[in-house]
């Protein structure tokens, strides 16, 4: 894929995706979990952009409209539907912790991977439908409820490898799924080649 936690119309955006997977470090089975601390006040968030995957240009992107998805998005301030050509990665950025926190946990509960049973690993493992594990990188140490969520999303009959990461700090999360028939394995090699951002945002993470 080109560059990034989302969708067009439900369908549109779920039929172009991409996944990532990290190695996991957390309890089996754990829930979503959202941050106990939010960004520190004051503390603006960088431009949805600057947090895309490094081979994801805005170039490839398009502003998307919050009423095409099937959740709601409380305070949304900007969704990019972006395609970069063997799957696609919508990005939603929030005006607040607050309205960032409950988009997450609708977009979760929407795909069914909020307080669901969920494997400690992306891919998940054994069987287990979906992962949940927390996730970092250089310019993202890892935080309380900064996740990467996976599942398998299905639309139109076909099936698609999903990733969905969350930005606490930025009150972001990204969502990107592979074509139909693309394996997770091919997903999980894409992400963590290219999950970490070409530059550091502005400002830095808080």
């Amino acid at each position: 894929m080109a560059a990034v936690v989302v969708v067009y119309v439900v369908i549109a955006a779920v039929t172009h995706a991409f996944p990532f997977a990290k190695p996991g470090h957390s309890a089996a089975h754990q829930p979503i979990v959202l941050p106990t601390v939010p960004v520190a006040p004051g503390t603006s968030p960088a431009p949805l952009a600057e947090l895309l995957p490094a081979d994801v240009s805005a170039s490839q992107c398009v502003t998307a409209n919050p009423a095409d998805y099937h959740f709601a998005i409380p305070g949304s301030m900007k969704v990019l539907d972006c395609q970069p050509g063997n799957g696609s990665v919508t990005a939603f950025q929030m005006d607040s912790f607050a309205d960032y926190a409950k988009a997450w946990v609708n977009f979760n509960k929407w795909v069914g991977t909020y307080n669901a049973a969920a494997d400690a690993h992306c891919p998940a493992q054994g069987g287990i439908p979906r992962g949940i594990v927390p996730w970092s990188n250089t310019y993202f140490p890892q935080r309380d409820g900064q996740l990467l969520v996976c599942w398998t999303y299905i639309s139109g009959g076909s099936s698609f490898p999903s990733y969905a990461w969350s930005f606490p700090t930025e009150h972001a999360f990204l969502w990107a799924t592979g074509l139909a028939g693309t394996s997770f394995s091919a997903l999980d090699t894409w992400w963590k080649a290219n999950q970490t951002q070409t530059s550091s945002p502005s400002p830095p993470a808080a």
